[in-house]
């Protein structure tokens, strides 16, 4: 009941959903960080996601010859981008770029060598130094959409991501078509970077505005840009609109995202206490089929329809669902999303494999999902949903086998929020292995990085036999505004799962801290829990 599921582990944002792991990832699980900090991994996914802009000749290659070295030069600079040798590229193109010969060269050379040497230097971290090219290359006539997106991607990362904002509503402008390709990780990265600084507020309202307008096209076919959806609800009713909060609300189809905004302080008001949902589940099943009908390229789609399936207790259509799509087999080049969503297939297959019953197979799939990577790095992810699964299942010593030798490899690349996960996780399976010395170790550092992560502190706090903490911490989250949603979705009663998936061995502790009068009063304070006629998300 207090295990969230893990969806945005790694770097980049992801964050995870991903928006918050606990709250993003509670629609579909998208591949993003809770925090971010990624911003090599970032741009280094960008650069790969990017190379057929170069490569190709409609993406601007050399064509003019102002002279045997200049020529030369660009050449190599392009061979070393396809590498991902950006210290070779910009050794090569900076001299150029700076040149008194530059202003002179052709259009499309100079939009080339801009686009290389801002990706480039946004790679290492030279931000200033990339939007000066990147911006130098958007203005150039017919700079393709790629430049504008690779323009906006390097604005969030900016010191002023609101320049992102206007960069959006350029976009919708003058290149509409360009939208459709964003993929909603960056845009909730927008907004937590807006959220997150005071001088944000009128631009994340215009973020909001324009994601939630229907003209928005890309975010038709994403369920992941529900949550700001989510957001804006939130915005317009703390404003007193709350006409206007209730018709975001109205159009959510993520029945996770209706219980979120069931609970949310601000927004309880437009789902009433007798919602169905259950009800509301199968009406995201059928919504997610017209648009698997209109766009049958995307594979997060029946990601989403499986695990709206499974909530109902449907993991038979699950796994017929997921198998169907195989995107590792002779259907793998109809799914545009293929590159960002195949760990993402594993991992709901594993799921389903796990909801009936099939640890094996779910083991295998997660391990599958692993060897596929993750933004082009090391797969957190898959890696921490296998040893979360085991500790789940009462396979603590499988756990710690699945964990070992990992931690230099978590530590590079992941967010604050993998790390506290793998501490929980590894943590937990060592106290039920009776390795004290590892397990107090663990628990030392969830506790010095509490706000990395406050569910997931509450969870090992109980696994540690530490009730008087779990108690605190859970009070805390249930008083502070930012939590309170999240906790009392953690602390709400959902369906049994089957008889088949044992009982979850945190259930004593949990009833035990439940139980406290203190929880129970900072839960009436809060607004109360309430019962769903669905299955939690992760077991």
């Amino acid at each position: 009941m207090l295990t969230t599921a893990i969806c945005f582990a790694t770097l980049p944002s992801r964050a995870s959903i991903c928006s918050d792991a606990r709250r993003q990832g509670a629609i579909m699980k998208t591949g993003t960080g809770r925090k971010s900090g990624g911003r090599r991994l970032l741009l280094a996914q960008l650069i790969m996601a990017q190379l057929a802009v170069i490569a190709s000749p409609s993406g601007g290659a050399v064509r003019a010859d102002p002279g045997a070295i200049l020529n030369t030069a660009l050449a190599q600079a392009q061979q070393a981008f396809r590498r991902g040798d950006c210290a070779s590229v910009l050794g090569n193109l900076s001299p150029i770029i700076t040149g008194r010969e530059f202003p002179s060269l052709p259009d499309r050379t100079r939009s080339s060598a801009l686009f290389m040497a801002s990706l480039c230097e946004a790679q290492t971290s030279r931000f200033d130094e990339a939007l000066l090219h990147i911006r130098a290359a958007t203005t150039l006539p017919a700079a393709p959409a790629e430049f504008w997106i690779a323009r906006l991607r390097i604005e969030i990362y900016s010191a002023n991501p609101a320049d992102a904002v206007s960069t959006l509503e350029k976009l919708q402008r003058g290149i509409p078509g360009a939208l459709s390709r964003l993929e909603v990780t960056w845009l909730h990265a927008l907004n937590r970077r807006l959220k997150g600084m005071p001088s944000g507020a009128a631009a994340r309202d215009r973020l909001l505005a324009f994601v939630s307008d229907p003209a928005f096209v890309a975010a038709r076919y994403d369920p992941g840009f529900e949550y700001m959806f989510l957001d804006n609800a939130r915005r317009l009713a703390i404003s007193g609109d709350r006409a206007g909060a209730q018709a975001q609300v109205d159009r959510l189809s993520s029945h996770v995202a209706l219980i979120t905004a069931s609970l949310d302080p601000a927004l309880r008001f437009a789902v009433p206490p007798d919602y169905d949902m259950r009800a509301a589940t199968r009406r995201e099943i059928a919504h997610l089929e017209r648009l698997s009908a209109e766009r049958p390229s995307l594979l997060a789609l029946v990601i989403a329809q499986a695990e709206a399936h499974r909530a109902i207790n449907e993991p038979d259509k699950a796994l017929a669902l997921l198998l169907s799509a195989a995107p590792e087999g002779s259907l793998a080049p109809m799914f545009t999303d293929r590159a960002a969503k195949l760990n993402w297939w594993w991992d709901e297959l594993a799921s389903t494999y796990a909801h009936l019953g099939r640890y094996d197979d779910a083991v295998a799939a997660l391990k599958s999902g692993m060897k596929v990577g993750e933004h082009g790095n090391f797969n957190v992810s898959q890696l921490l949903n296998l040893a979360s699964l085991q500790l789940r299942l009462g396979k603590p010593q499988d756990a710690l086998d699945t964990l070992a030798g990992q931690e230099t490899a978590l530590g590079a690349g992941s967010s604050p929020y993998g790390k506290m996960v793998y501490r929980r996780i590894h943590g937990c399976a060592a106290k039920r292995t009776g390795k004290a010395d590892i397990a107090a170790q663990d628990f030392a550092y969830a506790l010095a990085h509490r706000q990395d992560e406050p569910s997931n502190l509450v969870a090992i706090q109980l696994c540690m036999g530490d009730l008087d903490g779990a108690a605190a911490s859970i009070i805390a989250r249930l008083d502070n505004p930012e939590e309170r949603g999240d906790a009392l979705r953690d602390l709400s009663t959902y369906e049994d799962w089957p008889a088949n998936i044992p009982p979850s061995p945190d259930l004593a502790a949990d009833a035990s801290l439940l139980a406290r009068p203190d929880v129970r009063a900072a839960i009436e304070r809060a607004g109360g829990i309430r019962i769903f006629n669905v299955l939690p998300r992760a077991l």
